[in-house]
């Protein structure tokens, strides 16, 4: 398989960088306060994968077990919308809900190579998704969307993006959230934060 770049949108890149600034200050409130582990959000890890092929699709999830708690059902809808938004059976099921966008796009896969031809680079075609839980504190927890597919050519592309749900009542937080004001300070934050890090990185 070619090697994979990187090639995002400037929303889901924004996205990011808003759960990154969100989830730094989870990080500091957590390291004050400390976390009950007993009110983490639970969760179960599920994958579901394409049999060995030429497909290469493979979908897993930290995924929210709770049926009753509203931050669920949330965080499950914006699992969902990231895949596409067109699974309308029931999201207590994870599972069902990766086997549907999964075998979706396997099938697909498998249709574009009937059309072009075997003999072509579709049929190193790839399709991998990855939702994480991030970060979580008392009060809020932030996750991540990675998707990256690639369908022949040169490379691929990967797209990242987050969501910063409310655990009182499974409110989602965006750029929405801030004045003009305040997303100037966030992004002089995400730099000073960026910079550190990387001088830090560079002392090792």
């Amino acid at each position: 398989m070619k090697k994979r770049s990187l090639c995002f949108k400037y929303g889901s890149f924004s996205a990011a960088l808003l759960a990154l600034a969100l989830g730094m200050a989870s990080c500091h409130l957590e390291k004050k306060t400390g976390t009950d582990q007993s009110r983490a959000i639970k969760t179960e890890d599920i994958t579901w994968e394409e049999k060995p092929s030429a497909e290469g699709c493979k979908l897993t999830a930290a995924y929210p077990t709770d049926n009753s708690s509203a931050v669920t059902q949330n965080i499950r809808e914006w699992m969902n919308e990231q895949l596409g938004g067109t699974y309308t059976g029931s999201l207590d099921d994870g599972k069902k809900l990766l086997e549907y966008y999964g075998t979706e796009r396997a099938e697909q896969v498998k249709r574009d190579i009937a059309e072009i031809g075997e003999n072509t680079a579709m049929d190193a075609s790839a399709y991998y998704v990855q939702f994480k839980k991030a970060f979580e504190t008392e009060k809020f927890i932030t996750y991540t969307s990675e998707i990256y597919e690639y369908s022949g050519g040169a490379h691929g592309g990967e797209s990242l993006s987050g969501g910063v749900f409310r655990k009182s009542d499974g409110r989602k937080f965006g750029w929405d959230m801030f004045t003009a004001n305040g997303k100037e300070k966030l992004r002089g934050m995400i730099k000073k934060w960026i910079e550190k890090e990387f001088l830090q990185s560079k002392q090792r």
